[in-house]
């Protein structure tokens, strides 16, 4: 397999020990170089998480306990929602209701309003003909 490795093209032997050189300074390189940065950063990001992932997988009570609580999350939120949507809607109802009955109050003031105002004669209707 070595022996293929260092006939193979593209990679040349590097002066120590004639173990085949990575590249150094191509693309090929750079690409096995950023791999084990990016393999670096999944094993530091994984190691505090692995005893965790061992805590969940042995522990029966652990698990149970966690879907109750994420279980009864999901119905509080449920229920915010509804709760939250009704009280929006019956808010918007009494507006418009209160909206509506401030209007028909303004609207029988005017017309009491008018009806008790006697009429002056306007000058355009003091030349208008009197109806029949």
């Amino acid at each position: 397999m070595r022996a293929a490795l260092l006939r193979s093209p593209g990679i040349r032997e590097s002066v120590r020990g004639g173990l085949p050189d990575r590249g150094g300074g191509s693309r090929f390189g750079r690409l096995l170089r950023s791999r084990a940065v990016l393999r670096l950063f999944a094993r530091w990001v994984r190691r505090p998480l692995l005893p965790v992932v061992r805590l969940w997988r042995r522990n029966i009570q652990l698990r149970i306990v966690a879907g109750t609580l994420l279980m009864s999350l999901g119905v509080v939120l449920l229920l915010g929602i509804v709760v939250i949507g009704q009280v929006r809607n019956g808010l918007l109802e009494a507006k418009e209701r209160a909206a509506q009955s401030q209007a028909a109050g303004g609207f029988s003031a005017a017309q009491d309003r008018a009806a008790t105002t006697p009429r002056r004669p306007d000058s355009r209707t003091a030349d208008a003909p009197a109806p029949p």
